[in-house]
Order: C-alpha cells, then sequence, then structure tokens
C-alpha cells in the first residue's frame, strides 16, 4: 500500500535493492506482487514503475523458513469444537497473523515458541480434515498432518452411583459415542482419571479419592480434552465403620436376623450384607448408624460380616459372626392338617436340642416337645387367615440357640380346608350289635390322613377306622 503508484508494463517490486519482481497495478495506493525465493532474514521492499527510478521510501519485509507441523495434542476432538489442541513443529513466529486451518475454516493460534503453538478447534462435521499452520495467513504449511472430529462423548448412567472418600470404585460409565482409544478419561468433579474402553456405548473407570462426601459430576472424554457437556451425578460417601453386630451368632441354615450398629449406613439399593464368601443379601436401612440384615445358609463356624453401601465397596472393617449347627428334619407326619390347626406332628431328625426347637409352619412358629435329640412333636397352629389361607407352607425345626427367624427349607406342610358334618344317615341305631352309617359333609382328606370316626357320651369314647370314599361321603361303623 502506498500513493502514485503507475499502472506500466514495468511496474516492479525491487526486494533488498537489486531483486527485480513483477507488480500488478490494483489502484494509485496499492498494488501486489509475489515474493521471490530468498534466504531468512529482513529485507527492504521499494516499487519502480520503469525499473530505474525507485520510490523514495521502503517497507521492511522479514523472510522466515517455511513452518513444518510435526504432532498435534490431541489429535482429535469433538465436532462442537473449542478443543484447546498444542500444536508442535518448526518454524512458528510470533506474528499477529499466526494462524491455524482445519480443513477450510481458519483460526487465529497463539505463539508459545518456534516449536510449539496452541490453537482452538473451531466446529466441523464429524470427519478427518487437512490440518495446516501459516505464519502470516497466507502461506501455508504443507498439510501432511490430520486432525480428526468426532461426534461428542454422551453420558446416560454410572454404575454404580455412589462410593467411599477414599476412591477406588470400579465405576461403570453407560453412554454413546465412546471411542476406542488409549486416551479415554473419565472426570470425576475436577478430578481427571484414565478409563478403560468397553465399547461404544460402555467404559469403566476407577473413582479417584476426595476429601468430603458430597456429589460429583461424571463426563467422559476420548482425547483428555473434550468432556461431554452432559454429565450424571455420583456420590462420595463417608467410608463405612462397623461397631457390633446383634445377635452375633445363628442357624447354618440361614435366615437369622441381626441388628448392625456402626457409620455412615445409605439408605440405597445397593446396601448389602456379605457373610463370609456366601452371597450378599439386602440390608434394610433402619439410620444412619444402623441397619439389619438376614443371613444366608453358612457352614458352622465364624465369617466374617462386611457392609456395603453401592454394592461394590465393602466396609474396611468386619466384624464376627458364628453359624451354630442347626437342627435337621429327616421325615414328619402327618405331613397335612386342617387350616385350624391343632393337628400332632410327630418330627425324626437329628440335633434337636433338649434346651428348646421351635417348629416352623411357615411364618408360624410354636414351641415343640422334645424327646430326645432325634425325636421331638409338635401341634400345628391355625393357618395365618383360616377364610382363605390353604395349602403348602415351608416345615422346619430350629433349635432356639439358631436364632432363626425364617426359614429355606424345602419340606413343606400343607393346611387344608377343615372337615365339616352336615348330615349322619342313619342317626339312630339300636345299642345292640354294630351297624354302618354314612357321614356326609365337606373337605374330607382323601389321601395322606387316618381318619376314624369317634363315638363319644361321657367318659364312653370309641373310634373306628373311618372308610373315606370321597370329599363328602364317609362310612363307618358304630360300636
Amino acid at each position: 500500500n502506498g500513493a502514485n503508484f503507475i499502472d506500466t508494463d514495468d511496474l516492479s517490486c525491487i526486494f533488498d535493492g537489486n531483486i527485480f519482481v513483477p507488480a500488478k497495478w490494483i489502484a494509485p495506493s496499492a498494488l501486489t506482487c509475489i515474493t521471490p525465493s530468498y534466504h531468512p532474514g529482513d529485507v527492504l521492499v521499494k516499487v519502480s514503475s520503469n525499473r530505474q527510478q525507485y520510490s523514495t521510501d521502503s517497507m521492511m519485509f522479514a523472510f522466515h523458513s517455511r513452518a513444518a507441523v510435526t504432532q498435534l495434542a490431541p489429535p482429535k476432538g469433538s465436532m462442537l469444537g473449542n478443543t484447546k489442541i498444542q500444536v508442535y513443529g518448526t518454524g512458528f513466529i510470533n506474528s499477529t497473523f499466526l494462524t491455524c486451518k482445519f480443513g477450510k475454516v481458519a483460526v487465529y493460534g497463539i505463539y508459545i515458541s518456534p516449536t510449539h503453538i496452541e490453537c482452538v478447534s473451531p466446529a466441523h462435521f464429524a470427519e478427518e480434515v487437512e490440518f495446516s499452520i501459516s505464519n502470516n495467513r497466507v502461506d501455508f504449511s504443507v498439510a501432511d498432518v490430520k486432525y480428526t472430529y468426532i461426534r461428542a462423548a454422551q453420558i446416560h448412567s454410572v454404575q454404580p452411583r455412589s462410593g467411599p472418600i477414599s476412591g477406588g470404585t470400579n465405576v461403570t460409565v453407560q453412554g454413546s459415542n465412546f471411542m476406542e482409544s488409549d486416551s479415554v478419561f473419565c472426570r470425576f468433579g475436577d478430578k481427571i482419571v484414565h478409563a478403560e474402553y468397553i465399547s461404544a456405548s460402555s467404559v469403566s473407570c476407577v473413582s479417584p479419592a476426595r476429601e468430603t462426601s458430597g456429589i460429583a459430576a461424571v463426563s467422559v472424554s476420548v482425547n483428555r480434552d473434550d468432556f461431554g457437556l452432559e454429565t450424571v451425578s455420583f456420590e462420595y460417601h463417608e467410608s463405612i465403620h462397623l461397631t457390633s453386630v446383634e445377635p452375633s451368632y445363628g442357624s447354618d441354615k440361614g435366615g437369622t436376623v441381626v441388628f448392625v450398629s456402626g457409620k455412615h449406613f445409605l439408605n440405597s439399593h445397593g446396601l448389602l450384607c456379605r457373610f463370609g464368601n456366601s452371597v450378599p443379601t439386602p440390608g434394610r436401612h433402619v439410620s444412619e448408624n444402623a441397619i439389619e440384615c438376614t443371613s444366608p445358609v453358612g457352614r458352622p463356624g465364624q465369617v466374617l460380616l462386611s457392609i456395603t453401601n453401592n454394592g461394590v465397596d465393602y466396609s474396611d472393617t468386619s466384624i464376627v459372626f458364628r453359624y451354630m449347627p442347626s437342627a435337621k428334619v429327616v421325615q414328619f407326619s402327618p405331613n397335612r392338617g386342617p387350616q385350624v390347626g391343632g393337628s400332632t406332628i410327630k418330627v425324626l431328625g437329628t440335633g434337636f436340642s433338649t434346651s428348646g426347637c421351635k417348629c416352623h409352619f411357615g411364618k408360624r412358629v410354636v414351641v415343640a416337645i422334645v424327646r430326645n435329640s432325634t425325636f421331638l412333636e409338635c401341634v400345628s397352629p391355625p393357618a395365618q387367615n383360616v377364610q382363605i389361607n390353604y395349602g403348602a407352607v415351608a416345615f422346619d425345626i430350629s433349635n432356639s440357640i439358631e436364632n432363626v427367624h425364617r426359614t429355606y427349607s424345602d419340606k413343606t406342610f400343607t393346611y387344608e380346608p377343615s372337615a365339616t358334618i352336615s348330615n349322619i344317615i342313619p342317626s339312630v341305631v339300636k345299642a345292640s350289635g354294630t351297624a354302618a352309617i354314612q357321614v356326609i359333609g365337606q373337605s374330607f382328606p382323601t389321601k395322606g390322613t387316618n381318619m376314624s370316626c369317634v363315638f363319644q357320651s361321657g367318659d364312653f369314647k370309641f373310634n373306628s377306622i373311618a372308610d373315606v370314599r370321597s370329599s363328602t361321603l364317609i362310612l363307618c361303623q358304630t360300636p
């Protein structure tokens, strides 16, 4: 740019006093010319209209080595742009025209050193583009380096959704647009940890430690720089500390409800109790300092009881729980009776304690009469709802010391509708000799029970074998 430029055939730019190159006239105040080849350095530029007389003044022009790019970090980023990229190479100049070009889109660069500049990616479709830089926004480097635009990673959920402030929780993140790469990362709040790629919709990472409890926003990046705008919450909680369990023993058949005291219990779906190496059982949250657990089946002896709030990270502290040898049923009879209860059940088995045993009819429990370590008797209680409740319930025996609240027995006792008598034919017979009578009614058991007809008057009582013909008809012989 200048003044008094004349449009002639000899219009020229002169570099370093003796290198002439043709110029193209644009206006009396403007012309263009193309630089000649020259070594790096500063030269004066003048203008001539006839290649003999020069302009009275000149401008400085700097020749420099052509810039070259060798590496991008990261080499890929979100299609939404705004990725901060470190560009490494040679020939970078601290110029106000320093430019990075992504495909056909140019943005300003930030000079750091002759071998390092920084630029922020613009938005672009998800594809690979050529990358180049320019020191003067005109001469760009050879586009040997590629930059890849990728779809932004999105997060849908994390599992588990909480973990201790000590960190170390293996967290699975579900989402979309995850890419298989060595540079997949999770961010918990402001802390970044490496992640392991599982699939395009799943990655796993280990939660970092944190000083206090609270909520941390979790996001994922496939280049350590672009973390998705979408986040999910991960709750940090204090580590569980256990102090006691009551009772501290129970049946090896399981079913003992224990009260666990401690600190930092959460009312969460992941609240679980683990007795030794057994499959964890759900815990019932009572308060921040107490929960209830039900023991599973175990072997006689001591095990360590531990608790988790998230189904993954168990308490560092544990307490001892002892499994006691249990009473076991071999056989019992009868195995069915009326729903109003009252049936005397004879039970054969092992391990019956003379200190006390209980018979379990589903959720109903009655005290047993222990004859010896292998034989006892108990009377069936009424079914829970005598109006409608009949059918099979679990039957089992427990020693009082077992602390059993419910059983997992495969043996069953069947409650049947109570038998009722509506008519006897004939209802009058001679006192001498015997007579056959028909007993009409409902719900007479047709199998599995030895039925009798009982004739009683005052101190006189006589039993005769009942011939059960159907659930509504029995034949008997009078005394």
